[in-house]
């Protein structure tokens, strides 16, 4: 039934003195928008495709059925309950503001209450967080927003997102390539007050798949440059202390590292290559005379290298009967031999994976082992004696002899593959006898320990 013109009047006088939202559609078309609906619409719309170029949330505001889900709706800031009532010409849909309902509703005890707790999160929460909606208008933005980019939110709230580029407060702007592009887009901002703010522009969807919200989460990274660059500079000026205090030490006299003692230019160098070689993950042999330091050298090098939380596993391959070196190399399974312990015994190249295996005296080694010695250092596999289970392991290497390997190798004790295969890098210690600078230095501090060990003093033993 079609209303007078009058009636109509009357009617429309009505419904804008509700403190209501009240629209009234048919179809594609718009028949009624009361007061408080052009307020929160942004003006007066003749159908819902008018609505939707302006504001596709609205839209679906209006045509979605109302559900406990989705009947509590925010716009702009305020909370509204949404409900849909049958009309003779279509369905009317009513947004009532939160201060009009019941407050003794225990829903709306508990949406409340959830509203006002996030409020409080949101403002302060020390990230600055900005929110526009799918035109780009600015909804809302907190504190740590406010602080981090220089702004209030009352010169801002309502305003076009394009307006904190335009004044200089943020650049480059996100928020509308948000909006055009549908994907989360992180840059760097530079503010008009010097700062370096990391902006995160997260687009949010409605049901149809358009940008209905997008949030910004920006985070004041200056302090931070300032920190790293302090770090830098500290980090510089300790390379520089230690450069400088190297030199004053190689000038003074003694040097130690790791149980060295040292004043020779020779032990200078064998040291330092021993610390480069140390982050190079390959066999290494190390050669000189009995008692020049090969094991402590190994030590450091498996210190200092990426193996270091592994272990350092050591055999001397010429104080071990030939016939049990077999069995403490790959170990044995249970009853593999008379005498064995009846759960078997892992070997020492297992011990050393992840770690480091270290072969003292390897110019001791019977040929037998050492055919199969090169073959693990080939394949990383093996099995144990009298076992049939491939054993995989990752170790590395590194051998030391007094003898010459390669002598050795000529009067055909020492397998020629395996000698290239173990001195990938091959290291020399020089004898006492050829860096007598270190003399000194060593008898002072064999001193030093023996005073400490007995309780003496430098000037008694003098």
């Amino acid at each position: 039934m079609r209303m007078s013109k009058s009636t109509y009047d009357v009617l429309s006088t009505v419904l804008d003195a509700l403190p209501i939202g009240v629209v009234e559609v048919h179809g594609d078309t718009i028949l009624a928008m009361n007061r408080v609906a052009r307020s929160l619409f942004g003006g007066r719309y003749d159908s819902l495709a008018q609505l939707e170029q302006e504001n596709a949330l609205m839209v679906s505001m209006i045509t979605t059925e109302p559900n406990n889900g989705n009947r509590w709706v925010n716009i702009d800031g305020a909370i509204y309950y949404r409900d849909q009532l049958p009309s003779d010409e279509g369905k009317v849909t009513l947004l009532v503001p939160v201060a009009y309902m019941d407050l003794r509703n225990p829903e709306l005890q508990e949406l409340r209450q959830k509203y006002e707790d996030f409020l409080e999160i949101f403002h302060n929460c020390y990230d600055g967080i900005y929110v526009a909606d799918g035109r780009g208008k600015t909804l809302w933005l907190n504190e740590g927003f406010e602080r981090a980019y220089g702004v209030s939110r009352d010169q801002f709230i309502g305003q076009d997102a394009r307006e904190l580029e335009r004044r200089g407060y943020a650049k480059p702007l996100i928020t509308w390539r948000v909006i055009s592009t549908g994907k989360r887009i992180t840059v760097v901002h530079k503010t008009n007050t010097g700062k370096s703010v990391l902006a995160t522009g997260i687009p949010l969807f409605d049901e149809s798949g358009k940008v209905r919200k997008v949030i910004v989460n920006s985070r004041d990274m200056t302090e931070l440059h300032q920190l790293r660059e302090q770090l830098n500079q500290a980090e510089k000026n300790i390379a520089r202390y230690e450069s400088e205090l190297e030199r004053l030490r190689r000038e003074s006299g003694t040097v130690q590292i790791d149980g060295f003692v040292w004043k020779s230019d020779k032990m200078r160098y064998v040291l330092h290559l021993a610390q480069r070689l140390a982050k190079v993950d390959t066999a290494l042999l190390i050669t000189g005379e009995s008692g020049v330091g090969k094991e402590v050298i190994a030590k450091l090098v498996h210190n200092e290298s990426d193996r270091k939380e592994g272990r350092l596993i050591k055999i001397n391959c010429g104080a071990i009967p030939e016939q049990l070196l077999e069995s403490e190399l790959f170990g044995y399974e249970k009853g593999a031999f008379t005498g064995s312990n009846k759960q078997g015994k892992p070997g020492l190249l297992e011990l050393a994976d992840k770690g480091t295996l270290f072969l003292d005296e390897i110019g001791e080694m019977p040929l037998d082992l050492q055919v199969k010695l090169l073959q693990v250092l080939q394949d990383k596999t093996f099995t144990r004696v009298g076992g049939t289970t491939t054993v995989h392991v990752d170790f590395r290497v590194i051998a030391a002899t007094n003898r010459d390997l390669e002598e050795l190798v000529r009067a055909r004790t020492f397998r020629e593959d395996l000698f290239y295969r173990l001195s990938v890098v091959p290291l020399k210690v020089p004898p006492l006898r050829e860096r007598q600078e270190d003399v000194v230095p060593l008898l002072e501090h064999f001193l030093a320990e023996f005073n400490k060990r007995h309780h003496f003093s430098k000037e008694t033993l003098i």
